[in-house]
């Protein structure tokens, strides 16, 4: 069977002969966790295990100058990336940011990039506090809800009772059911607005101080 071509290059292939190439050079080791994928790996770490990512954007295929801005550039690869580990089931803790650029490429540029990876990540930081916050929420309520209502009787007609009484045991029901869900609610409001003013401190600590 004839060997590669020694001529051949990155054109000639597509995205998963080149990778099929390249895997056997890697069999990772007893840390991988679940290997070369989709855009991610799970290696184990102590006590736990983290999702890896690393997704390259490069120009003329991935944008276009005369399409995007830098910041542009900068906001796609966080979304890019961040979704690789959503994808996955993971929630995002950390990116590490690679730049390899032309001689020619202005500082402005490079500086808008920076901006773009910085917005990115405080939006996604917010989306994901705010899903989790919610989560954490909805579980609690739930928590809440049942043992407000674990005490009190069923609406089920008991033995020799009067359509009268049962009445009145579903009316209680329904007022028992009312004032646990009022409380939830106001609880619940309560909670997500002492942690919306917490939050705001370090948002203004993000704040850019202005030039001049």
């Amino acid at each position: 069977m004839p060997g590669p071509d020694p001529l051949q290059t990155l054109a000639g292939v597509g995205e998963e002969e080149l990778l099929a190439r390249i895997f056997p050079y890697l069999p990772g080791g007893p840390g991988v966790i679940l290997g070369p994928g989709d855009d991610t790996a799970l290696v184990a770490a102590p006590g736990r295990s983290v999702l890896a990512t690393t997704d390259a954007m490069v120009r003329q295929r991935d944008w276009r100058d005369d399409w995007s801005s830098g910041a542009d550039v900068g906001a796609k690869v966080v979304a890019q990336n961040c979704a690789d580990i959503a994808a996955m089931g993971g929630v995002p803790t950390g990116l590490l940011v690679t730049l390899i650029a032309e001689p020619a490429t202005t500082l402005a540029w490079v500086d808008q990039e920076q901006a773009g990876l910085a917005s990115a990540t405080v939006n996604t930081a917010r989306m994901v506090g705010m899903m989790v916050g919610l989560s954490a929420l909805s579980a609690w309520g739930l928590v809440l809800f049942n043992s407000l209502i674990a005490n009190h009787r069923t609406s089920l007609i008991g033995h020799g009772e009067t359509q009268a009484a049962d009445n009145a045991r579903l009316a209680d029901s329904a007022r028992v059911l009312a004032d646990a869900s009022l409380q939830v609610y106001t609880l619940g409001f309560l909670a997500a607005a002492i942690v919306a003013l917490v939050a705001v401190l370090p948002a203004l600590g993000l704040r850019r101080p202005r030039n001049g």
